[in-house]
């Protein structure tokens, strides 16, 4: 073989290096996003939780001065309020983040599904936070 073929052949075997670095860190990028994504959907929602204490302990409040004439509603919306709360914590009791040298499409799989559980529990945070509100404001 030679010089120029065997030079050839490097810059080949380069490029291919090359190549497949970058597929590698636009793969790297793509997974960092969305776990990014995911992260910040729980970050907000999380943020939520204290209020929905607070809706949760004035509906309480509530129930307890209208003691006969206390609603369905009230205690259907502290129940939500509660089920919104418990959903978060299993969230985040269940997440893990993808470990490093997993398979590509294996932690887009899981960040994907994850992605739209925290989507669940976040819209679910915000219809109980709508109806408590609701609700205390009625009274």
């Amino acid at each position: 073989m030679g010089r120029y073929q065997f030079f050839k052949v490097c810059i080949a075997v380069l490029m291919a290096f090359g190549l497949l670095a970058g597929c590698q860190n636009t793969q790297q990028q793509e997974v960092n996003q969305l776990q990014s994504e995911v992260m910040r959907t729980h970050v907000r929602t999380m943020k939520k939780m204290g209020y929905m204490y607070e809706l949760e302990t004035s509906l309480q409040q509530l129930i307890a001065q209208k003691e006969q004439n206390a609603s369905e509603a009230d205690q259907e919306a502290i129940q939500k309020l509660q089920e919104a709360q418990a959903a978060m914590m299993q969230w985040m009791h269940k997440y893990i983040p993808p470990k490093a040298g997993t398979p590509y499409a294996e932690q887009m799989t899981y960040l994907l599904a994850e992605k739209q559980k925290i989507i669940r529990v976040e819209q679910l945070s915000t219809e109980t936070m709508l109806l408590g509100e609701s609700l205390t404001e009625l009274a």
